[in-house]
């Protein structure tokens, strides 16, 4: 017992030491930046822009834990070399000062640059790329989409009760989808999209006899691969994209009634739960075509979504297992699909953008 607890006090000791040896360098590290600021800053005070530069040069990629400092060393930099005239190195240390920190902010009236050579070329830069990263969605998106859902019910079967009844005619009205997603560029201007939600569909068969309406609750879940493109000089951003889906029936309510004239006239509505006779599991291909607008850290987009249904609500034998349908009603349940053509607008906020510069390398 003496021995294990000699050998944790140890341990603990060894475990502090590192502790302050790590951040003894941190510190360290961070004072060096510092000076190393504080001697660019003089160099630039003097009027020795490009000493003032190459110090900086130097020093840039041992301070890039300090973010602040970071940031105070690429403002500095990109001022002195927009008055040495080299604009196409200050317009991308300026996108390498964005990528630092995103809430940065340039000032006209920053004592720093006010009245210096280059002051106007440096600024106008600054506001030229807050324009061109309006296409610049960012790597890593979070947010949610509202959808307008269009069922498409598709028969792959004519069954009857009787020989001579009329065919059934498949119709749908809109329903609704809320969903969450994600997007995860994996490569710029190619992310996973992953979306998780609650819909409400459902479709009407019917013939001059019977109207018969089903309201169906999902969970439906997607992955997707979604490809952005940049036009030149637009800040709308189209993207297409292509995956799958699958998702849970949660609830399926079905409403029949008897149309005045036939021989079911007689009968009461009847309102039967038929999710027992659902295919609870569904699977689905998607493909979309949208375009999408940056303001601020924001982006929204509206997509236009098709799902073609590779299972069918109904199973095998649920189409005569409810007899009080069959005998009543004179319905016996078609193979249906549920395709669906959808409308998506989405909110998503940019946590996260690229590290590494995109518009000027």
């Amino acid at each position: 017992m003496r021995r294990e607890l000699i050998g944790t006090k140890a341990n603990v000791r060894w475990h502090l030491l590192l502790t302050a040896l790590s951040a003894s360098s941190l510190s360290h590290a961070q004072q060096e930046c510092a000076q190393r600021y504080d001697d660019a800053k003089a160099l630039f005070d003097a009027g020795d822009r490009k000493a003032c530069i190459a110090t900086i040069t130097t020093v840039l990629a041992d301070c890039h834990k300090d973010r602040d400092l970071s940031c105070r060393l690429l403002f500095l930099k990109s001022l002195a070399e927009a008055g040495e005239d080299s604009l196409e190195r200050m317009r991308s240390d300026l996108e390498h000062l964005f990528r630092t920190d995103r809430h940065y902010v340039i000032k006209a009236y920053d004592p720093l640059m006010k009245g210096k050579p280059g002051e106007a070329d440096l600024y106008g830069a600054w506001e030229q790329l807050h324009g061109d990263l309006r296409k610049d969605l960012g790597q890593w998106r979070a947010g949610a989409h509202l959808s307008l859902v269009f069922p498409l019910p598709r028969s792959t079967t004519d069954r009857k009760v009787f020989e001579d009844d009329v065919p059934l005619e498949l119709a749908a009205k809109a329903g609704w989808e809320m969903a969450a997603e994600m997007e995860w560029d994996v490569v710029p201007n190619l992310a996973v999209r992953l979306t998780a939600g609650y819909a409400m569909i459902g479709y009407e068969a019917s013939n001059n006899a019977i109207t018969y309406k089903e309201a169906i609750t999902q969970a439906p879940f997607s992955f997707a691969m979604k490809k952005m493109f940049w036009l030149k000089r637009s800040p709308f951003v189209p993207f297409a994209s292509l995956g799958a889906a699958t998702g849970w029936i949660l609830s399926d309510q079905a409403d029949i009634v008897r149309d005045e004239g036939s021989d079911t006239r007689y009968l009461k509505a009847l309102s039967v739960d038929r999710l027992s006779e659902r295919r609870q599991r569904q699977y689905w291909g998607e493909g979309s075509l949208g375009v999408a607008r940056k303001t601020g850290s924001a982006v929204f987009s509206l997509e236009v979504v098709y799902n073609r249904s590779f299972t069918p609500i109904t199973t095998d034998d649920a189409p005569y297992t409810n007899t009080e349908l069959m005998s009543d009603f004179y319905y016996v349940d078609n193979e249906i699909f549920l395709d669906r053509l959808t409308i998506r607008v989405s909110a998503q906020y940019i946590l996260a953008y690229h590290s590494k510069n995109r518009i000027h390398p």
